[in-house]
């Protein structure tokens, strides 16, 4: 039996996300589906007040600190993520250890959206805090095209490294080659938007 230690954030005060057990034993890979009613709604509330937090900062900002958390946000979910993803493919390895034969992605997806289903709220939370920071810089009407363009990467960057985290798909090699292109992407615009930042 093999517990995933929860997953923590530093510099944000939201998600530990919970992970329940995950029991594997030769030839199959048996979830203990389904999580308390009360994490869900903890989770919920716990994300509504990341989300009024956050929107005081950024309303309270000027356009460059409003790109300078974003940047921040962005850089401190994704490594959390990462963190998260290394964890994934420990537990996919011991599992083909245990199993003596290749566990398939689409398999550890529904492992990873079980581990997973109690923290939705907060892991949107984390997308919808980006999306009004961003929405918040584009509206203001202060940066120039090259640095805009350089925000719609950074965002796209972001999506891109949750999709390679937590929708695995093909085999665990594959995994953790795009967990790691996914996150060059994101160090490589992270420090592209600051860079632009300097031009302000």
């Amino acid at each position: 039996m093999t517990v995933v230690p929860p997953l923590r954030r530093a510099l944000l005060p939201v998600a530990v996300l919970v992970l329940p057990v995950l029991l594997w034993a030769p030839g199959c890979v048996k979830i203990e589906k389904g999580t308390p009613a009360e994490a869900t709604e903890t989770s919920e509330m716990r994300a509504s007040n990341v989300r009024t937090a956050w929107a005081s900062r950024i309303l309270d900002a000027t356009p460059t600190e409003v790109v300078a958390l974003l940047v921040q946000h962005v850089d401190s979910v994704t490594r959390s993520y990462v963190d998260f993803g290394h964890q994934v493919a420990n537990e996919w390895e011991e599992a083909e250890q245990g199993r003596g034969q290749a566990v398939p992605g689409d398999e550890m997806r529904e492992v990873v959206a079980a581990w997973t289903r109690g923290e939705q709220p907060l892991l949107k939370a984390n997308d919808d805090n980006l999306e009004f920071a961003y929405r918040t810089a584009r509206e203001s009407a202060f940066f120039d095209a090259p640095t805009l363009e350089a925000l719609g990467r950074l965002v796209d960057a972001y999506y891109g490294l949750y999709d390679g985290v937590f929708l695995p798909s093909g085999d665990r090699e594959e995994y953790l080659d795009r967990l790691w292109d996914a996150e060059r992407s994101v160090s490589r615009t992270v420090d592209e938007v600051r860079e632009e930042l300097r031009r302000y």
